[in-house]
Order: structure tokens, then sequence, then C-alpha cells
């Protein structure tokens, strides 16, 4: 006589947390640093030139900030210099995305300001 045996093996996984709960966002503080292509360290001290503010209107048309999308200490840098340059005085209105970054960049207190990291 032959006998046959069967053996079925069930794996229950549970999990503490429900299944509607969303998944956890990375912290920001963990996101990797944007560095802007074609702005390159010390490029602030050529925005008081034709060419250096059409380099920036440029960077501007696509970003609302130097580093990105959030304030820097970088576009404080950047906005003393634009604001106090002739090249740009004498020009407002041919740069106009460096006219709504600086603009928006005034609607900060100079505390605030010094606070952008």
């Amino acid at each position: 006589s032959t006998t046959t045996t069967t053996t079925t093996t069930t794996t229950t996984t549970t999990s503490s947390a429900p299944a509607s709960s969303p998944a956890p966002k990375a912290a920001v503080n963990s996101l990797p640093t944007f560095v802007p292509k074609g702005l390159p360290a010390g490029f602030h001290k050529t925005v008081d030139k034709a060419e250096g503010l059409e380099k920036l209107n440029a960077h501007l048309e696509e970003y609302s900030f130097v580093q990105g999308f959030h304030p820097s200490k970088q576009d404080v840098e950047y906005y003393q210099a634009v604001t106090s340059s002739q090249a740009y005085q004498s020009a407002k209105d041919k740069y106009s995305n460096v006219s709504r970054w600086a603009g928006h960049l005034s609607s900060y207190t100079p505390e605030e300001r010094a606070s952008f990291k």
C-alpha cells in the first residue's frame, strides 16, 4: 500500500501600519542641493554687465531662484550686486525675469534674507 502526503505552506505577513497610510515623505534637508548650470561661484561679480544679466535672466526663466525653487544666500549676493548695478538700473525692462526675481527678493526683510541658507 502507498501513502501520499501533501504539505501546504501559507505565509502571512502582517504590518503595523494601516494599509491606507501614505509612504513617509523625505526630509527636505536630505534632498540633494541643486547647483545651477551656467552660474559658477563668483558669478555675482559679472552681473553688473549686460552679458552677466543676460545669463541670469535666462536662468531665471526656468527657476524661481538662483539655486532652484527656494531662496538662498547666493540669491542675496546676486540681488545686492544686481540691484546696485548701472547695467540693470538702466535696462530693467529688458531683463523681465531678473526684475521679477529682484522684486520677489525685495519682499523679504533684511533679517529674512540674512537667514537664507
